[in-house]
């Protein structure tokens, strides 16, 4: 059975391991197509920052294993640290999702 719960700092290992798998650099346009793609990866301390601060950040879990997650917050919330959202924040200042 899923379940989906929010995100707690014991998940962060498997969350980034999760988002490792899908960085466009290392897939396949067919990969992309069908499973879509991050452009980047935070470190370990910035989604324990998160963890933290986003009221977003859920995990989906099957059988107590993490099999996805999803990361939704603020631009409140985003530094330069965090370089795709800086840009779109800098180029776009409009809300966006």
């Amino acid at each position: 059975m899923h379940k989906i719960r929010p995100a707690v700092l014991a998940d962060i290992p498997r969350i980034h391991a999760i988002a490792d798998q899908y960085l466009l650099s290392s897939l396949t346009p067919e990969q992309v197509a069908r499973h879509g793609f991050l452009v980047s990866n935070f470190t370990h301390d910035q989604y324990r920052q998160k963890v933290a601060e986003a009221d977003g950040f859920l995990v989906l879990t099957r059988g107590g294993n993490i099999e996805a997650f999803m990361l939704a917050y603020s631009d409140s919330l985003i530094t330069s640290g965090d370089a795709v959202s800086y840009s779109l924040k800098s180029h776009h200042p409009a809300p966006f999702v």
